[in-house]
């Protein structure tokens, strides 16, 4: 999303479902060869299926190894997640169903924009989207 290309600080809040497979996110998207990818996925390991968080940054066109970790909620095929992602300065905080499920520093990004993507065989459904710059105190005041 061009807009939101030259914020160092960021707020994303969206409400979103998996219709197939994943729902995928970027932040400090400074072009399309400098991002951080996040990624909420489904797994059927048994009759209920599990979340799994995968985050990986791209450089120069190459994706780093990839964190991942299991939601830390029961989902269903049909979940809509609420997201919360903050970016200020290094520091990323993920929020997901009102529960922080991730948190960690990244230097190597500094700026960027925000936005959304879905690879080969996965498909997404956003039902609204919001970003916000400056919101510390006095953002919100001005």
């Amino acid at each position: 999303y061009s807009p939101t290309r030259s914020p160092t600080d960021c707020r994303l809040e969206f409400l979103g479902q998996i219709e197939k497979r994943s729902l995928s996110w970027v932040v400090r998207a400074k072009d399309s060869r400098n991002f951080y990818a996040i990624k909420i996925t489904l797994r059927d390991d048994g009759p209920v299926p599990s979340a799994y968080l995968q985050r990986y940054a791209v450089i120069d066109g190459r994706p780093t190894e990839a964190v991942q970790k299991r939601l830390p909620m029961q989902v269903t095929q049909d979940t809509l997640y609420r997201v919360l992602m903050e970016t200020r300065g290094p520091n990323y905080v993920l929020t997901v169903q009102g529960q922080i499920v991730d948190a960690w520093t990244e230097h190597r990004l500094q700026s960027g924009g925000v936005g959304f993507f879905s690879a080969k065989g996965e498909l997404e459904r956003l039902r609204w989207v919001g970003v916000w710059h400056q919101y510390d105190a006095l953002g919100r005041l001005c």
